[in-house]
């Protein structure tokens, strides 16, 4: 490790909730955690669906651009969610 890394405390986080160094997660915080990244893929999903349903209506190419925005949507959702527990992962591992 450098020195000028040495003094750096990084605090644990989960799932984008902060907490101190020696706490445990509680179960509500693991809950709603897990419940955000439910919601963030359902919205990744329905939001990419929605855009292709507009563009489908205004291009007459229904259903090809549904298809590719649920494609779109899940796959927003799996890097987000990726993402999400990597960097829940990094605040455990910084205990």
């Amino acid at each position: 490790m450098s020195h000028a890394l040495a003094g750096c405390h990084v605090q644990p986080r989960l799932l984008g909730v902060a907490m101190d160094a020696d706490d445990q997660p509680t179960l509500w915080q693991t809950a709603l955690g897990l419940a955000g990244i439910g919601m963030t893929n359902a919205v990744a999903v329905l939001l990419g669906m929605g855009l292709g349903w507009l563009l489908d209506n205004r291009f007459g190419t229904s259903p090809v651009l549904v298809i590719v925005g649920l494609v779109v949507g899940i796959a927003a959702g799996v890097v987000i969610t990726r993402s999400d527990i990597r960097a829940y992962l990094d605040g455990k591992g910084a205990r």
